[in-house]
């Protein structure tokens, strides 16, 4: 079969289980870019290549210069029908779920890489797209302040991140499976919503997301998986088991999640009990 891809990096990691599920297949790219894209085709495809023909259910992987395309061929099934999918169904189990396909794939790994030589405890990645409060961030990695801890992505990240949250060290990689690896090394991954956090879910990693408040849509119901919520009050942890504490942080259960008003999520009211099972309150800094 022959993929069609023209999107950003993260929903083409996204797009991985799909195509597994389909029996996998040739992705092509397409040779113009969208006019939403973050980044440039030829800077993605540079990026992405390696990472993709490292998976056993990926074949050829090239620009689309006029072959069949077996998908995407219904747009309807292609796309979030509704804001209320696009904010509170992940992208990945979504494909799954309009193309009547096994979304238990989505449940297990689907990236494969080699085993690096990196031995960090947490690796970070922050975007300037979908973050909360610079403070909270800086109390959501306050118990790992004593790990080693290494900062990944893009060098304007890392400045931002300096500037704005806590100074680390920053490790430079050339592509996409390059920075697979270093995660997969990783017992914990903290970011925000990004191609990062997409790799670290697709290795189903230990995973601390900051989640953002007007697109919450990265809340992966699985164990290790943990969304930090500002609801603007105070933060809450989600989690889809129930836990005793955080890495060494006090909290206490919320049982029901107040629902505060914000832009863009259908009715404009956020409802945390679609995003995760349980929440607790980071009693440490009230």
């Amino acid at each position: 079969m022959n993929f069609l891809v023209n999107s950003d990096c993260g929903d083409v990691i996204y797009l991985l289980p799909m195509i597994k599920a389909m029996g996998g297949g040739n992705i092509l790219f397409a040779k113009h870019s969208r006019e939403d894209a973050t980044t440039p085709w030829d800077v993605r495809f540079d990026l992405l290549r390696d990472l993709l023909v490292q998976q056993s259910y990926v074949g050829v992987v090239k620009y689309h210069e006029g072959e069949k395309i077996d998908w995407p061929v219904d747009e309807a099934k292609s796309n979030c029908q509704s804001r209320e999918e696009q904010v509170f169904i992940p992208y990945g189990k979504l494909m799954l779920k309009n193309h009547d396909l096994d979304v238990s794939v989505f449940e297990e790994p689907w990236l494969e890489v080699d085993g690096g030589t990196h031995e960090f405890d947490v690796v970070i990645n922050r975007t300037g797209r979908y973050i909360s409060n610079h403070h909270h961030m800086q109390e959501l990695i306050t118990p790992f302040n004593n790990s080693k801890a290494v900062f990944v992505g893009v060098q304007q990240e890392w400045e931002f991140f300096c500037r704005t949250v806590a100074p680390i060290s920053f490790l430079k990689t050339d592509n996409l499976l390059a920075l697979t690896e270093v995660i997969n090394d990783a017992k914990i991954f903290i970011g925000n919503q990004s191609c990062a956090l997409a790799i670290a879910e697709g290795l189903k990693k230990t995973v601390i997301q900051e989640t953002c408040r007007w697109c919450p849509n990265c809340c992966f119901n699985r164990e290790d998986f943990y969304s930090f919520h500002d609801t603007g009050n105070y933060r809450m942890i989600g989690a889809s088991t129930p836990i005793d504490d955080f890495f060494g942080m006090d909290i206490e259960e919320v049982e029901d999640p107040v629902t505060v008003n914000i832009t863009n999520t259908p009715p404009g009211l956020y409802p945390y009990k679609k995003l995760a099972n349980y929440f607790y309150r980071m009693k440490t800094y009230d």
